[in-house]
Formats: structure tokens, C-alpha cells, sequence
């Protein structure tokens, strides 16, 4: 019974070691945005579907 036990400790430790790699590698390649940086890229958005009508209406008036 107690192999057993041991076999059940070295599993887990390889699953916590591979389960730590991989939130390290979620953390270097997810950037997770604050509210003001969602904020000021709908604004950006915005302001650049503006740009494109006004170029349209430039456009259709020449």
C-alpha cells in the first residue's frame, strides 16, 4: 500500500510541475487588458472608422 502512495505523490508532482510550466507560459503570451487600455482601443477604433467615412465623403465629392 504504501508503493501505492508513492506512485500517487510522484504523478502529482509531475502534474504540478507541468501545470506550473504552462500558466508561466500563459502568463509570458496572454496580456490581459486593464479597463482603460479596452477603454482607449475602442477609441482608437472609433476615431479610425471616422477617418475611413471622411475619406469616403472625399472621395465622392471629387
Amino acid at each position: 500500500m504504501h508503493e501505492w502512495w508513492a506512485y500517487v505523490d510522484y504523478f502529482r508532482t509531475l502534474f504540478h510541475e507541468y501545470f506550473a510550466q504552462y500558466v508561466d507560459q500563459l502568463e509570458k503570451y496572454v496580456h490581459l487588458m486593464t479597463d482603460d487600455e479596452i477603454q482607449n482601443f475602442d477609441e482608437e477604433i472609433k476615431r479610425k472608422e471616422k477617418e475611413k467615412h471622411i475619406e469616403k465623403l472625399n472621395k465622392d465629392i471629387k
